[in-house]
């Protein structure tokens, strides 16, 4: 008996042994696992920021993303303990676009107290910090919305889609939420009329789901929206397909993508698979 009793003893305190041993590396793997950019540029952008610990009353707990045009991190108040998503710009063509992005959610955020914008996320803070070379480095910091919204997502289209939705957050377990705000434009002055339409505009964005104007450099407005979000209704009705989208295997060839998203090209061809319903958009 006294033997029995020997080994559960000795089991239980392996069993604790083994769990504390766990605890202690995950804890380690939470604080010290190192993120691999992609580029030495990057890498060195990405090991300054960790190496400074704090930005602002903002602690640097863990990088989550880094691309060429900036870094993100997610950070916790000093002061209220809340946990944020910080963006830093590390490059001069996002220079520009971060100081945009935190205006306009500057702009959409309402006064305290009323209920939050509904799909487009909040900005928290926003300021300089200096880089690696001292260059002045605008961030900006945004609620912290970790949940999967591939669910949401997901029972839209079939449980055959594979989404990777880097831009997307959920609110409260159902509002889907919109991160990037980096291509958001003005296109009515204070007054409420539409701004004269500007010429010669560089592309911005992705080409596979780019309205033609925008591909060909024409100012953008509500309706290239709309036609993004055609190619991509379009898109996930074929997401079993090779080439869901027409010009899916023309990535090199503008002059044929572009060809297929004018008015010159066949619907059918662009429409293949899709409900009749789509033939009837404008």
């Amino acid at each position: 008996m006294a033997e029995v009793e020997q080994k559960k003893e000795d089991v239980d305190a392996a069993a604790a042994a083994t769990a504390a041993a766990v605890a202690v590396e995950d804890g380690k793997s939470e604080q010290e696992e190192e993120f691999q950019a992609d580029g030495e540029r990057v890498q060195k952008a990405v090991d300054f920021i960790l190496l400074q610990k704090e930005i602002g009353v903002w602690k640097i707990e863990k990088i989550i993303g880094a691309g060429a045009n900036g870094v993100v991190a997610r950070v916790r108040h000093n002061g209220t303990q809340q946990i944020c998503v910080m963006k830093v710009a590390i490059s001069s063509a996002s220079f520009h676009s971060l100081i945009w992005e935190s205006e306009v959610m500057g702009r959409i955020m309402r006064a305290p107290g009323e209920d939050r914008t509904q799909h487009l996320v909040r900005r928290k803070g926003a300021g300089t910090t200096k880089g690696p070379e001292g260059e002045a480095l605008p961030y900006v910091v945004m609620e912290n919305l970790p949940g999967n919204p591939v669910s949401i997502i997901g029972c839209c289209v079939g449980e055959e889609l594979i989404s990777k939705p880097e831009n997307l957050g959920l609110y409260k377990k159902e509002i889907l939420i919109l991160y990037d705000l980096g291509m958001a434009r003005s296109f009515t002055e204070q007054y409420g009329n539409l701004r004269e339409p500007r010429s010669n505009i560089g592309m911005r964005g992705t080409d596979e789901w780019a309205s033609l104007s925008a591909e060909v450099g024409k100012d953008q407005g509500p309706v290239d929206d709309l036609w993004g979000w055609f190619y991509v209704m379009v898109e996930w009705v074929n997401c079993t397909s090779k080439s869901p989208l027409a010009w899916a295997a023309f990535d090199d060839r503008s002059e044929i993508r572009h060809l297929m998203k004018s008015n010159n090209f066949q619907s059918r061809l662009v429409l293949r698979g899709c409900p009749k319903e789509f033939f009837k958009i404008q």
